[in-house]
């Protein structure tokens, strides 16, 4: 599984078995050139989770829609949620699950996403908010890429020439079904 975003280390300091396409300070440029790379290669990927500890950028969006356009499966998850909850505890008085509220349906209006797509996280927090139940739905995520992958397998028609014809390579050896 590969991760692509702003402000992955943090997250994935806290859950650490998963490789980052990111760099340290993950700047536009770097961003960018991610995303092309995603965008040739998305429709191979078991389980992308497009991480922003802000708004999401147009890259991120625009790698959303390719994402699904491709039937890939994606969350979008939003880090950093407790300094917003005290932020906007201290700046407008509002509560933490009012908070949380007012987060899940800004990205449910920018992403198009359902609210089981979308996950609001905290690093400094990891036993809180949305992180335990991300975790069981990467964990079922990849499970149920892994049993179609395996089905998909075990389902196919194995071409017996093309595979002696690897193990042989002869040119000059007369095939039995040519």
């Amino acid at each position: 599984m590969h991760v692509a975003c702003a402000g992955a280390r943090a997250l994935l300091h806290a859950h650490g078995n998963v490789p980052v396409i990111a760099d340290k300070n993950c700047d536009a440029c770097v961003c960018v050139c991610v995303a092309v790379v995603l965008f040739s290669s998305i429709k191979y990927f078991d389980l992308v989770i497009v991480i922003a500890a802000g708004r999401y950028t147009e890259t991120d969006l625009t790698l959303m829609k390719e994402m699904t356009r491709n039937n890939v499966p994606f969350f979008a998850v939003r880090t950093k949620i407790d300094l917003e909850i005290e932020n906007a505890e201290w700046d407008m008085g509002l509560s933490p699950e009012e908070t949380k509220q007012v987060i899940r349906e800004d990205l449910r209006a920018n992403t198009g996403l359902p609210d089981d797509r979308i996950f609001l996280v905290s690093s400094r927090e990891p036993d809180a908010h949305d992180f335990p139940k991300l975790k069981r739905h990467m964990n079922l995520m990849l499970q149920a890429g892994l049993e179609n992958k395996v089905n998909r397998a075990l389902g196919r028609k194995l071409s017996t020439r093309r595979y002696f014809n690897t193990l042989v390579n002869n040119d000059e050896f007369v095939h039995a079904d040519a």
